[in-house]
């Protein structure tokens, strides 16, 4: 099973879910500043309300796939671009679930 094809440009794996305000989200791989990851390599991934003050702290915490040990990835004071986070990783965690991907939101 191959990856879902772009229907825009035919690309699959460097066509962006999210890119925005720092984190780049495609269907292999999660970035942010100068640190990525791929997604097969991810036990958990969660997106975690960090206060719970009127403005709250968002953070993706993930942990590698043979740990349970969690580090946080992202933080953001965004919500519209937690939403967005959240979304991204419902469509990526879908289509890698086959390999032992889960999300945890």
């Amino acid at each position: 099973m191959g990856l879902p094809r772009s229907i825009k440009t035919g690309n699959t794996s460097n066509d962006p879910l999210l890119d925005e305000s720092g984190i780049k989200i495609t269907f292999t791989h999660i970035m942010t500043g100068g640190k990525y990851l791929k997604w097969r390599n991810l036990g958990i991934v969660r997106l975690m309300r960090k206060s719970q003050t009127a403005l709250p702290t968002f953070c993706l915490m993930v942990s590698k796939k043979n740990s349970l040990l969690m580090f946080p990835f992202f933080e953001t004071a965004d919500a519209e671009l937690a939403k967005k986070i959240e979304t991204a990783i419902n469509t990526v965690t879908g289509y890698w679930a086959h390999l032992g991907a889960n999300k945890d939101i």
